[in-house]
């Protein structure tokens, strides 16, 4: 990446800072805000932190492109139940209403510089301790499953590094947000659980794609009935949710309605034993 320079230009009557640079052969423009709103002192800080996002840096005087790995935590916020894949990569904190008598306070109008102490604080940290926390081995807790355990570990390598109660602080807290208090992590491993449920109620080895979707359906305390924004979950939808377990429907015969596609059981049992967690099954026979 050759960085040209940062400099002035003209847009719409107004004046931007902006970084020119090179990248791949082609020249690139950043825009890094607008003058005076943003200073001479700001437009070199952003181009810097804009440098620092790149995947690729300049190295040496002939700015010979360098690979480096970039990472960045991301708070994430919204309603409802977020894709599978984001769900399975996250620390999720819930979040309830607040009652009358309890306070909170607002952050609505926090100014720019309400955390640069803590800022300058983590950042010191960082460039003390990163070594050190890059060869930290912390223990992690057995009853988080292989994902959880993957998330949390940067974590706790942090607060291990951090001493003191730290580490104790940061296990109670993965073992609370992560450690399975509710069995059903994900929308698709609830999909085959209500699935297998179906299964061993109606002692069926088959069964077609309309009654599959009707029985899933019938409980109004699952998500079913109104997960095609208000109406019943279509094949189209289900056949998509199943596809990524390896599932796909095929034409069956069934003694009553003849020909119709449909699913067999044997078909989900390797997704049963993989995705299900061994909790939700007790629970499931027990309930």
């Amino acid at each position: 990446m050759e960085v040209v320079f940062s400099c002035l230009s003209r847009l719409a009557g107004g004046k931007l800072w902006h970084l020119k640079y090179r990248f791949g052969g082609s020249e690139k423009l950043l825009v890094l805000g607008a003058y005076p709103q943003t200073s001479l002192t700001k437009a070199r800080q952003k181009r810097d932190e804009a440098k620092l996002l790149l995947a690729v840096r300049t190295v040496g005087e002939n700015f010979t492109p360098a690979k480096f790995n970039t990472w960045g935590a991301k708070a994430l916020a919204g309603i409802g139940h977020a894709a599978d894949t984001i769900m399975d990569r996250s620390v999720v904190l819930e979040l309830r209403r607040k009652l009358p008598h309890e306070e909170v306070d607002r952050l609505r109008y926090a100014g720019p510089d309400l955390f640069s102490t803590l800022q300058e604080k983590l950042t010191r940290f960082a460039n003390d301790y990163s070594e050190q926390v890059r060869r930290t081995r912390p223990p992690l807790p057995s009853c988080l499953n292989d994902r959880a355990q993957d998330n949390w570990e940067p974590l706790l390598a942090i607060a291990m590094v951090a001493g003191g109660q730290w580490l104790e602080i940061g296990t109670r807290a993965a073992v609370k947000l992560s450690g399975g208090g509710n069995p059903v992590e994900t929308i698709g491993i609830e999909l085959l659980a209500d699935i297998k449920e179906i299964f061993e109620m109606n002692e069926r080895d088959r069964i077609s794609t309309a009654d599959l979707i009707r029985a899933l359906c019938d409980n109004d305390e699952k998500a079913w009935a109104t997960y095609n924004r208000g109406n019943p979950i279509s094949p189209r939808q289900l056949a998509n949710k199943l596809k990524g377990y390896g599932i796909t429907s095929t034409t069956l015969r069934f003694r009553h309605t003849g020909l119709a596609k449909g699913y067999e059981r044997k078909q989900f049992e390797e997704a049963f034993s993989r995705y299900i967690p061994m909790e939700y099954r007790v629970l499931s026979v027990t309930a």
